[in-house]
């Protein structure tokens, strides 16, 4: 076998492999950004005042003597 047969040969497996990683990467991604669900029936509106981008701040929040982060 020819050095360059050879060469092309790796360099085909490894173009193989990088494209089925990337396409595996793709659909997985795709997959969950699908499987995002929001709950429409137990929420909770929280409204801040005009001009303070309240939806870009972490609010600490007490329900139930219980602490949590909802991200908002």
């Amino acid at each position: 076998m020819r050095r360059t047969d050879r060469t092309a040969r790796v360099c085909g497996h490894w173009l193989v492999q990088l494209a089925v990683t990337g396409l595996l990467a793709w659909a997985g991604l795709q997959r969950s950004v699908s499987a995002f669900n929001l709950d429409t029936i137990n929420f909770i509106l929280q409204e801040g005042e005009p001009n303070s981008m309240f939806g870009f701040s972490v609010a600490l929040h007490r329900e139930q003597n219980k602490s949590w982060f909802p991200f908002l």
